[in-house]
């Protein structure tokens, strides 16, 4: 079983991506690092959240709504609207690859010469296209945009590395194909960094 819970902030405060980060893991106590079974994404006001068990609000910090059983009905064949934020790269060669540099490799093995490439803003919408299918066999696109595509990077405050992401914002109508794999989609989310706010798939369900 899956919760969906909405959370507020009880008390004013300005927390940097690692910090909320930190924080959603905290409505979680005693959840094993290997064990994550949230999602979230920040709206707003307010973030929203999807897990295995219902959050609890141990530090007086946050406002939690009722945790509601999410359990949707969904048939094959159903359109469904959504919209998600993303993080599209790629896993390969003992590292992460950016979909677009990744879909310009393509081109460039292909030997189509630079003239005849698409242009940048199409590009871009090819090569998330593209990672979206492959991520996503459990339905098909009916439209697809892309709102916001940015690269994002902040401070990771416990090893002092620089966290570095592509997020993609992409709204459009998918067509279900597969009801049980798409339901997965819904409380497991999508691609990676998905501890970081990313791959929530929101659907009017």
């Amino acid at each position: 079983m899956y919760y969906k819970t909405i959370v507020k902030q009880a008390k004013p405060a300005n927390f940097t991506p690692y910090q909320l980060h930190q924080e959603i893991w905290g409505l979680f106590p005693g959840m094993q690092r290997g064990n994550s079974l949230f999602i979230y994404r920040i709206g707003k006001n307010c973030i929203y959240l999807i897990s295995a068990v219902p959050p609890i609000s141990t530090t007086g910090q946050w406002l939690l709504g009722p945790s509601e059983k999410f359990d949707p009905q969904i048939a094959e064949g159903v359109v469904v609207d959504f919209m998600t934020r993303v993080n599209p790269v790629y896993d390969r060669d003992n590292g992460r690859h950016g979909v677009v540099m990744d879909y310009i490799q393509g081109l460039r093995k292909s030997g189509l010469p630079p003239s005849e490439w698409p242009t940048g803003e199409e590009i871009k919408t090819l090569a998330c296209t593209k990672w979206f299918k492959e991520k996503c066999p459990n339905f098909s696109i009916r439209d697809f945009s892309i709102n916001q595509f940015q690269d994002v990077q902040f401070l990771n405050e416990k090893t002092g590395d620089m966290m570095k992401f592509t997020i993609a914002d992409i709204v459009g109508h998918l067509v279900v194909t597969n009801p049980q794999g798409f339901k997965r989609n819904l409380f497991e989310g999508i691609g990676k960094s998905r501890r970081f706010g990313h791959g929530m798939m929101m659907v009017p369900i």
